[in-house]
């Protein structure tokens, strides 16, 4: 009321003073005796209108100003919604601190907020509350209009002549429904991330340009603590899913770990030993040590193609095969192996497969009996005499999984005291240094030859040590198994 009433004022004090100078110069037109003393009442008297004219304008500046302060403090406000924004916890949060501050500062109201959600920009923030369904579709020209501008834009619904009743229908339905006065584009590297809409002044009060100087500098703050707080939710949800799956691959290490012999069977006259070290959470090697009906020691070793996850279910698939298999005990192990590839086939996607060995141990006669499905030749180290002897074992067939039935062959050979058996995946023999040279499988050999007296699980440890040494920290690119049997 004090504004109107001052403005009102300043206006009637220039119309009566300019009213009473127009009579005064016409009066004293009368009263002249010459023609330049009625020009010089004239002159003086435009001069007086237009003293009176700037006087106005003046005070009508100082009325806006008195009452307009704080609009007219927009570092101030600008610097203290950016410490509340800095504060928020949410896109919620954060549109309501500014739609509140705008609302105190401009003494404008409603502030409505649309916001980029792909498709087009939805309200998601209202001073008023109630979020009506609205929107405004990417290609309204709305947007065009705000891009051409890269500013703020007032409408007028009463002015046929105004931007605004140009729009759609939609368009002008959604910014009526928000009682919009001035639209606002929040930017971010000249993208309109979201839309700004600014109901009336109260009192009636008329938009100055720093007004909407204020406004687009809102608008630009805002846009970009959206865009931050964009990245710092996608940040958090990439975290989350980052926990998640660690968790998921963590318990899928736990079970894959006891897919492993948990404890070793005891068999007369043998010593041995498996382990695993694989290159991700979870890998694709297996090894296993099973006691059969019949006595005898089921060996194990194989390696799944791939990695992670997928190599890892296969592998489970492989492990419940074989363990099936050997519950029924076919009459030998070749026929076994051949019933193994059918059901790994049969349970696994297309072009997987895995490399296999398998052997069975009679600890009364001291056979051993094998196939190798296309696995790495395990080694059998021979003392005879003075003199070791390098048998690689490589007797069997291909791959199992590929072929559903593929034929394979088995070998049986006779074991003495001393000898000793080395089952490995490439993981070792293919590990390399930072100069990218292969282990190698001679390299395996001497390891073995120098620790020969050693127990099956310390050789174990000797090995990876060696390879450890010899890769001197480079990254482990495969899953790496050893499996270790002594005869006694």
């Amino acid at each position: 009321m004090k504004y109107r009433f001052a403005t009102a004022a300043v206006r009637t004090v220039w119309i009566v003073l300019t009213i009473a100078i127009v009579i005064l110069i016409v009066d004293l037109e009368f009263q002249s005796t010459s023609t330049w003393q009625a020009l010089f009442e004239i002159q003086t008297g435009v001069l007086s209108l237009l003293i009176t004219a700037w006087v106005a304008i003046r005070l009508r500046q100082w009325v806006e100003h008195h009452y307009q302060r704080d609009i007219h403090d927009g570092e101030r406000i600008l610097s203290d919604m950016g410490r509340s924004i800095a504060g928020a916890r949410d896109t919620k949060a954060l549109l309501d601190i500014v739609g509140r501050r705008l609302v105190d500062a401009l003494r404008a109201e409603p502030i409505a907020i649309l916001l980029d959600k792909g498709r087009g920009y939805e309200l998601a923030y209202s001073s008023r509350g109630g979020l009506p369904k609205s929107s405004i579709t990417i290609a309204s020209p709305v947007l065009r209009h705000l891009q051409r501008l890269q500013g703020p834009a007032k409408s007028d619904f009463e002015d046929p002549q105004s931007w605004v009743n140009g729009l759609p229908e939609q368009d002008r339905t959604v910014l009526s429904a928000v009682d919009c006065k001035v639209v606002v584009p929040m930017m971010v590297d000249r993208r309109i991330v979201g839309i700004m809409s600014v109901g009336p002044k109260r009192w009636g009060m008329p938009w100055a340009r720093s007004d909407l100087q204020l406004l687009m500098a809102a608008g630009s703050q805002t846009a970009l603590a959206l865009e931050n707080s964009r990245l710092t939710d996608d940040i958090r949800a990439e975290i989350a899913e980052r926990e998640r799956v660690n968790r998921e691959l963590e318990i899928a290490r736990e079970v894959q770990q006891r897919l492993f012999p948990q404890k070793l069977p005891k068999v007369k006259g043998l010593d041995f030993a498996g382990y695993c070290r694989p290159a991700l959470g979870v890998g694709g090697d297996y090894y296993d040590f099973i006691r059969l009906d019949d006595g005898s020691l089921g060996i194990a070793i194989g390696d799944v193609s791939g990695k992670g996850i997928a190599a890892a279910l296969m592998m489970a698939s492989l492990q419940a095969s074989l363990r099936g298999q050997t519950i029924t005990m076919c009459s030998t192990v070749s026929e076994m192996i051949a019933r193994i590839n059918r059901l790994v086939f049969e349970a696994s996607a297309e072009n997987r497969y895995a490399t296999f060995f398998y052997a069975a141990y009679d600890p009364a006669d001291r056979t051993l009996r094998y196939v190798n499905a296309g696995h790495n030749p395990p080694i059998l180290l021979r003392t005879r005499e003075s003199s070791t002897c390098v048998h690689r074992l490589e007797e069997g067939g291909t791959v199992i999984g590929l072929f559903p039935g593929a034929p394979y062959r088995e070998e049986i050979l006779q074991l003495r005291p001393g000898d000793i058996f080395i089952g490995f995946t490439d993981g070792i023999t293919e590990a390399m240094n930072y100069d990218e040279a292969e282990f190698g499988e001679q390299n395996l050999i001497d390891g073995i030859l120098q620790h020969d007296s050693r127990s099956a699980a310390d050789i174990i440890t000797s090995i990876l040590e060696r390879v450890d040494s010899f890769t001197s920290g480079a990254p482990q690119h495969d899953d790496m198994t050893l499996v270790t049997v002594r005869v006694c």
